[in-house]
């Protein structure tokens, strides 16, 4: 516990520094831009909300989804564990459907003009998300069937073990996972042409979504330090130690550099981020350059490189599972 202590007190400057760059963020009246204008994604700079704040309500309704799925997904109960599968089954239904949402729309056959010769690839991207969602949904209900036969509590430390995490550390990870939805949401925001009544407040829950996704791993970092995770299991050789740690650090990076870009690229085009019903001041006047490399980082290379660390973390985790026979590392995160 002392040491506990003083890890806590040597994060505390950073903790700091991180409440006054939120409280600096949120401050409505706080003008720092050239113009003084605190706009955004609208010609007069403001975002056309929709109307009594439903675009803040879905985000702060996919948060609690996300909050409810991983309390239920790590409850001691097994019939509770159950449920949370099931649930997290009808989320990956969810991006099948939204994926067929965006094909009735007519969105699918005429989307916004491409900014860059790869988004030629966006539809065959978007048609493979909604595969993967319903693939993944039909495992997870396999899954949910196998959980039904199983009467045993899950007893979990607050803290991680030597051979498996704990309540918090699996707490950050699944809520950051289950905002997986972001990808596919970016994805199709671009490819929405500007006549779209919901547009806005597409872009008002993506980013909200963003922000909270940045807030999420600063935690999991401050957790981090405060307690070691436990090590790699001893079976595996050396060079999937390494790969494994370097899909791990990737995925931070990634995970950082998206919300980093996001906000660049707002920013830079003269609008605003959002996090729930607040607008962030715009720190800076319009500059094309960070427009365009911002645009290029968060539209192109980290999407394109996020799709494949992520394939090879989750084919790493079935690896362990069925090839490796070695269930003990699966269920070092899951239940």
């Amino acid at each position: 516990m002392r040491n506990h202590l003083r890890r806590f007190v040597a994060l505390l400057p950073c903790l700091r520094l991180l409440v006054w760059a939120l409280v600096l963020w949120l401050m409505p009246d706080l003008a720092w831009a050239e113009d003084g204008d605190d706009g955004d994604d609208g010609d007069d700079g403001e975002d056309e909300r929709l109307p009594y704040h439903l675009d803040s309500w879905t985000a702060l309704a996919i948060l609690a989804s996300a909050v409810f799925v991983t309390f239920a997904l790590n409850h001691a109960a097994p019939a509770v564990r159950t449920l949370g599968t099931g649930l997290a089954s009808l989320s990956c239904f969810g991006v099948a459907g939204w994926f067929a949402f965006v094909v009735a729309s007519g969105i699918w056959s005429d989307p916004a003009p491409q900014t860059f010769p790869i988004d030629a690839l966006k539809p065959a991207v978007l048609a493979l998300m909604g595969l993967a969602g319903l693939v993944t949904g039909g495992v997870l209900v396999w899954v949910m069937w196998l959980q039904s036969q199983r009467l045993d509590r899950l007893m979990l430390p607050v803290e991680n073990a030597p051979a498996r995490y704990g309540h918090v550390a699996r707490w950050l990870h699944w809520v950051t996972a289950m905002f997986l939805s972001l990808v596919p949401m970016g994805l199709f925001m671009t490819m929405m042409p500007d006549e779209v009544w919901y547009r806005d407040g597409y872009y008002v829950v993506h980013k909200t979504l963003g922000i909270l996704v940045f807030m999420l791993l600063v935690a999991r970092l401050a957790w981090r330090g405060l307690v070691p995770y436990p090590p790699l299991a001893m079976h595996l050789q050396t060079w999937e130690r390494r790969l494994a740690h370097t899909a791990h650090t990737l995925l931070y990076v990634l995970m950082f550099a998206f919300p980093i870009s996001g906000f660049v690229m707002s920013t830079s085009s003269g609008n605003a981020a959002h996090f729930f019903i607040w607008d962030t001041p715009i720190l800076w006047a319009e500059h094309e350059l960070s427009l365009n490399m911002s645009g290029l980082m968060h539209k192109v290379v980290l999407p394109y490189i996020f799709y494949l660390v992520i394939g090879a973390h989750v084919l790493g985790a079935l690896k362990h599972q069925f090839l490796d026979k070695q269930a003990a590392t699966f269920r070092r995160m899951v239940s």
